[in-house]
C-alpha cells in the first residue's frame, strides 16, 4: 500500500511543478519542490525508523 500512495505524492508533485512551469509561477514551482523535498525527507526518515525498530527487535530476540 505503501508504494502506492508514494507513487499518487509524486504523481501530484510533478504536476504541480509542470503546471508552475507552464504559467511561470515561481512560488508554485518553490512550493512543489520544497514537497518533493519533504516527501524525500519523509521516506528517509521513515527506512531510518524501521531499521531502527528491526534493530532493537533482533537484541530483543538475542538476549
Amino acid at each position: 500500500m505503501k508504494p502506492i500512495i508514494i507513487i499518487v505524492l509524486l504523481l501530484g508533485i510533478t504536476y504541480a511543478i509542470a503546471e508552475g512551469i507552464h504559467y511561470g509561477s515561481i512560488t508554485g514551482i518553490l512550493l512543489a519542490t520544497c514537497s518533493l523535498m519533504a516527501l524525500g525527507y519523509g521516506i528517509y526518515l521513515t527506512e531510518k525508523l524501521r531499521k531502527q525498530m528491526n534493530e532493537e527487535t533482533e537484541s530483543e530476540y538475542l538476549q
